[in-house]
């Protein structure tokens, strides 16, 4: 647009000129000589500028656009961070319930084992328990990876996410 803005203005040129002349072949400190200047402007362009005025008004369409871009695209950039940072908690919370369902799992396979030990159960108590405490083992570490994975990703969306030294890489596959 500034580029623009600048080829409106007309085309001026300054003209300088100097010229010393005398008479006869030589100059000397005796003959009279005359100190020619000349100066002048020339202006070469067309008026009214209908071609600069139209480029000028293209310049300043096409920065709204590059403005209408660069404020949708940093639209864009909030929604993801703020979809990473709701995916984030989502899965803190997760993680925070599957540790505390591994948790009760656990104390419901002591209690069923110690029922069992002491007569007041059968032996399908225990492996039901079991098998809970499995299944929420399973779940808590679903848990973990799923909040590892959202912490990696609002990471990235933020731009915080550095890369791993080149010692730390694994070497190429072969």
């Amino acid at each position: 647009v500034r580029i623009a803005r600048r080829n409106l203005l007309p085309d001026l040129t300054l003209i300088a000129r100097y010229s010393n002349t005398g008479e006869g072949e030589s100059l000397s400190a005796a003959k009279a000589e005359e100190d020619v200047w000349f100066a002048g402007f020339r202006l070469s362009s067309d008026l009214p500028l209908r071609e600069e005025q139209s480029r000028m008004q293209e310049s300043v369409i096409e920065a709204r656009i590059a403005q209408l871009r660069l404020d949708s695209l940093e639209i864009a950039i909030r929604r993801q961070a703020r979809q990473a940072a709701a995916a984030f908690e989502k899965a803190q919370e997760t993680r925070t319930l599957a540790e505390e369902n591994y948790r009760l799992a656990g104390d419901r396979l002591r209690l069923a084992q110690k029922l069992f030990e002491n007569g007041r159960t059968d032996s399908f108590s225990v492996s039901d328990a079991e098998e809970e405490r499995l299944t929420a083992e399973q779940a808590l570490l679903s848990a973990r990876s799923a909040a590892s994975l959202a912490v990696f990703r609002l990471k990235r969306v933020l731009g915080t996410l550095l890369d791993y030294p080149a010692g730390l890489k694994p070497g190429p596959v072969q």
